[in-house]
């Protein structure tokens, strides 16, 4: 209205000029205000009106407006609401018929006798003077961070591959304090098949000396270290079988098979899609090391005995919600944060101190070489679906 008003003001003073004759003639001034101030008051009140509104118009069209303003009404709100629940449930309806897994068929299988070795998960309470706590390492699946959580911020004791490291021929169990985290480590190797055998002749487990076993060969583990008297308790991470494969491949391809001296060029300079589709990459690893089957082609059955594997011996905890995990964990075994500096240590391994989280350019889903890789690991996807 401003801007009209300096732009029109010569043709409003014509105006108002015009209007005082006018008045003057019907309307006589016993005021004595001049007419002309008087037409001109009368005449910008109006205006100022026309202003007013016009500026509550605006103010309703914007108050009754909902999508620009999101200023919405509680039974839109309520619309929006199931129909984007709705959509959700469509979405999971999608994907689980995708990823279809059947949760009871396989209740009451036998399982591996030596699994006997392993404590029931939902065998409560937890008996530290008996039970050992047994951390399944799958590769590229938290396994570092683990370490150093139970190591460094809650000072456990641990059995991994660490202490092992010149100590095959030791005779006697002892603890040693390694590296700058000064993590307590018993001097066993238990990330290989010598190792684990020389644990089992040191009678590991009922040493009383390892908080926590941490091993990637659960079957072995489980048959030779721990005992009907002394048994396991397992834990461990999950992770997406591709993601896990795309990681592990490009983490052994840039610190092993780059190294000189270490592996031919060829697997240094190969292609992520060249290396699965050549039938090179890992296939079904956590089916095949919870059965113990690591040559033949895995059928229905063996991945039906890794399911009852899990369900009765396994805490599962989710790389993706690795910390809601971890509380899972401490809260199973009676691990608990003693004062800021321990639990400033966790916080700061939970999330943002990824122990060797390596960077690597990322494999979408439905990409040729996510089909590779799914290709070869459909029971693992399968034990993933139902472990979450």
């Amino acid at each position: 209205g401003f801007l009209i008003y300096l732009l029109e003001k010569p043709r409003v003073n014509a105006v108002v000029k015009t209007c005082c004759r006018h008045v003057a003639r019907l309307n006589p001034n016993p005021t004595g205000v001049s007419l002309k101030r008087r037409t001109r008051q009368r005449f910008w009140a109006m205006v100022k009106m026309f202003w007013i509104l016009c500026a509550l118009v605006t103010f309703m069209t914007i108050f009754r407006s909902r999508e620009p303003f999101h200023i919405l009404d509680r039974k839109v709100l309520r619309r929006e609401r199931m129909f984007k629940q709705k959509q959700g449930m469509m979405y999971m309806e999608e994907h689980n018929a995708a990823h279809a897994v059947d949760l009871t068929d396989h209740i009451g299988l036998p399982i591996p006798a030596v699994y006997e070795h392993l404590r029931e998960v939902d065998d409560l309470p937890f008996d530290v003077d008996i039970d050992v706590p047994f951390f399944w390492h799958i590769p590229r699946t938290g396994g570092t961070t683990t370490n150093d959580v139970l190591g460094a911020c809650l000072e456990l004791s641990l059995a991994a591959n660490s202490g092992g490291k010149n100590h095959e021929s030791d005779q006697e169990l002892k603890v040693m304090e390694l590296g700058s985290k000064q993590i307590k480590y018993v001097n066993v190797d238990t990330s290989s098949p010598g190792g684990i055998e020389h644990a089992r002749e040191m009678s590991l487990a009922s040493s009383g000396l390892a908080d926590v076993v941490l091993c990637s060969r659960v079957y072995h583990a489980t048959e030779q270290i721990f005992t009907m008297d002394n048994r396991g308790r397992m834990f461990a991470f999950f992770r997406h079988p591709v993601e896990r494969a795309v990681s592990l491949f490009h983490f052994t391809q840039d610190t092993i098979w780059r190294r000189k001296g270490d592996i031919t060029d060829e697997l240094a300079n190969i292609s992520i899609l060249n290396y699965f589709k050549g039938g090179m990459g890992e296939e079904n690893w956590m089916t095949r090391f919870l059965t113990n089957e690591r040559t033949k082609l895995l059928n229905e059955q063996d991945f039906k005995v890794a399911k009852e594997i899990l369900r009765r011996k396994c805490l599962v905890g989710l790389l993706n919600r690795k910390h809601e995990s971890m509380e899972r964990f401490m809260r199973y075994f009676g691990w608990a944060v003693n004062g800021d500096e321990e639990q400033e240590c966790l916080d700061k391994h939970m999330n943002w101190a990824w122990p060797l989280k390596h960077r690597h350019p990322e494999v979408e889903e439905g990409s040729e070489v996510w089909n590779a890789i799914q290709s070869l690991n459909q029971w693992d996807l399968k034990l993933y679906e139902y472990a979450k």
